[in-house]
C-alpha cells in the first residue's frame, strides 16, 4: 500500500488516499501492462511515484523492457519527456484498489 501525496493524478486519485497495489512477480513471470493502467515505480531520479502508463516497449517475444508514464493532471506532473522511458524492473505493481483518506 502506498499513500498519493501530490497532485499529479487528480481527479483520479487525491492527494492522501491510499492505493493497494498488486505485485505480480512470481517465479520469474509477470502479468502484462497495458497502456492506461496505474502503476506504482520506483523510479531511478523521482524515487515511489505514481502514473498512468502512456507507452509500452517490448522486445521481439513480445516481453515489455520500458515504459513511459504521465500524470492525469498535466499542470501538476511532470511530462513524459521529463520522467523519460522506465525500465520494467522499476514496476513495483499495478494499482488495483484506492482505499479513501476519511477518517
Amino acid at each position: 500500500m502506498l499513500k498519493v501525496t501530490g497532485n499529479s493524478m487528480t481527479p483520479t486519485l487525491m492527494p492522501g488516499v491510499f492505493v493497494v497495489i498488486w505485485r505480480w512477480r512470481l517465479l520469474g513471470h509477470s502479468q502484462r501492462l497495458k497502456m492506461g493502467d496505474i502503476v506504482a515505480v520506483n523510479h531511478p531520479i523521482y524515487g515511489q511515484i505514481v502514473k498512468r502508463v502512456s507507452q509500452l516497449r517490448c522486445d521481439d517475444q513480445g516481453r515489455l523492457i520500458e515504459l513511459c508514464l504521465r500524470g492525469d493532471n498535466e499542470q501538476a506532473s511532470l511530462s513524459e519527456e521529463e520522467m523519460g522511458w522506465t525500465a520494467e524492473q522499476t514496476v513495483m505493481g499495478r494499482v488495483i484498489y484506492v482505499v479513501s483518506a476519511k477518517a
